[in-house]
């Protein structure tokens, strides 16, 4: 997947708020509750995450709970997953933002 970005310019702190995911009905105690996701990888590409090439060619992970805490971008508390691609191999933790879906 290319990203969107041009090589040399990365999203903003606040573009990348704006194009971050909302789970509004994805509360704290229900976030324990979700076991896959969609990643929005456009979004971590562009923002100039390193995105691994698992996750480039299958967006769609396993999820798990790993804490809740306040996301720089967003500047609220948000739910942070730990993130299995579809090898079975951890990948990292992310925000609930850089999700498109979030699923149980």
């Amino acid at each position: 997947m290319k990203s969107t970005s041009t090589a040399n310019k990365v999203l903003t702190r606040a573009e990348i708020a704006a194009r971050s995911h909302k789970h509004p009905n994805i509360t704290e105690e229900q976030a324990h509750l979700q076991t896959s996701g969609v990643l929005d990888v456009s979004l971590l590409m562009d923002a100039g995450a390193f995105v691994p090439e698992s996750l480039q060619e299958c967006q769609v992970v396993s999820v798990r709970l790993a804490a809740f805490t306040k996301s720089h971008t967003s500047l609220c508390k948000e739910a942070v997953y730990e993130v299995t691609d579809s090898t079975g191999t951890f990948q990292g933790h992310y925000f609930s933002g850089a999700f498109k879906q979030l699923l149980h």
